[in-house]
């Protein structure tokens, strides 16, 4: 039996019609996976989960359900925050497109960021694989 799968959807309800804020999936993987961690600037996401027929990357630290606030990037990526308003996850919309491309991936938290290949690599050729 593989991996069951939730998809998590924030709704911001305050707009006319409703709009999607984020979604992202959650992975359960069978005991005995070998946990894969992306660290971006100085932030380590132990949940990593790659979506590559949307080509998108999946980014938390620890139980995605402690993101309580929600803000997107300049370059249309999406940031989630704890309570005291530190980033807790991130959704790269086209990493694997955009590194294709560029040859890095660009990211604003607040500050510029480059992502380079070797980063994201393993995370999206394995992420999305069951074990």
């Amino acid at each position: 039996m593989g991996p069951s799968r939730w998809l998590r959807v924030v709704v911001d309800f305050s707009t006319d019609p409703a709009q999607i804020v984020t979604a992202f999936a959650e992975r359960r993987d069978p005991q005995g996976c070998k946990p894969l961690s992306v660290t971006i600037d100085n932030l380590t996401f132990d949940h990593v989960d790659y979506d590559a027929g949307a080509d998108v990357l999946y980014l938390h630290i620890g139980d995605p359900s402690t993101a309580v606030d929600f803000d997107s990037t300049p370059e249309g990526h999406a940031l989630r925050f704890n309570a005291a308003g530190e980033i807790v996850g991130i959704t790269l919309v086209g990493p694997r497109h955009l590194l294709d491309r560029d040859g890095k991936l660009e990211i604003t938290l607040p500050h510029h960021v480059d992502v380079g290949a070797g980063t994201l690599d393993q995370a999206l050729a394995t992420a999305s694989k069951v074990c």
